[in-house]
């Protein structure tokens, strides 16, 4: 599977790097594929769709383009329901999108 992620000449993983805007790493370790970015966003849709990606089996630049189009679409409304589960939850009411977003990318406590 690694070498359908990196596909020839390397096409397919330099395509998900320029679409997720992340670093693959693919070690010599069985089944292991690091995914390496500053921003935890990225890193939660470059890890998704790579999974989606595996779980699909169709690994072409393309489809690389259109599932992680899609898994953004996604994180942004799990980041939007997290602001406002959070803003219900401290019954904060009326507060600007943008804020509640940034509620939304907060990390979770431990």
């Amino acid at each position: 599977m690694k070498g359908r992620i990196i596909g020839r000449e390397g096409r397919n993983i330099r395509a998900f790097e320029k679409a997720t805007g992340v670093d693959v790493i693919i070690d010599d370790t069985p089944g292991v594929v690091i995914v390496s970015a500053f921003d935890p966003v990225r890193r939660e849709v470059a890890r998704s769709a790579l999974n989606k990606l595996i779980a699909d089996g169709r690994i072409h630049p393309t489809r690389i383009e259109e599932l992680v189009a899609e898994t953004e679409k996604e994180v942004e409304q799990a980041i939007r329901r997290y602001g406002q589960e959070a803003t219900h939850e401290a019954q904060v009411h009326g507060l600007n999108d943008k804020i509640i977003q940034l509620l939304g990318r907060a990390p979770l406590p431990n």
